[in-house]
């Protein structure tokens, strides 16, 4: 399921969905335009999250797709881009997978 994470468009600071609700509750108005963008939570453990940030360093400032680190186990990424993360991790999982046979 599809997740919303808010950005502010001048700065692109991230904006948690609980800290907009706390700016939209604000007397002050929010002077800056939001953008939406679509993106995943991926839950996973502490290494393939490594891989997972390992493969976002290695992307053009253009291309990163990791929108948030958010703890150990979980991190936002672009809807978009979350084709290339499973190819990925599928081709890292058969590189490291002992195949008898061969």
């Amino acid at each position: 399921m599809p997740l919303m994470l808010l950005r502010l468009a001048s700065n692109r600071h991230t904006l948690a969905p609980r800290a907009l609700a706390f700016l939209s509750r604000a007397r002050a108005p929010l002077a800056m335009p939001v953008e939406a963008v679509r993106g995943t939570l991926v839950t996973c453990d502490k290494a393939t999250k490594q891989f997972i940030l390992h493969l976002d360093d290695q992307q053009d400032a253009s291309n990163k797709f990791v929108l948030h680190d958010l703890d150990d186990e979980h991190v936002f990424v672009k809807d978009s881009c979350l084709p290339l993360v499973q190819r990925e991790l599928e081709a890292l999982m058969d590189r490291n997978t002992f195949d008898a046979n061969a």
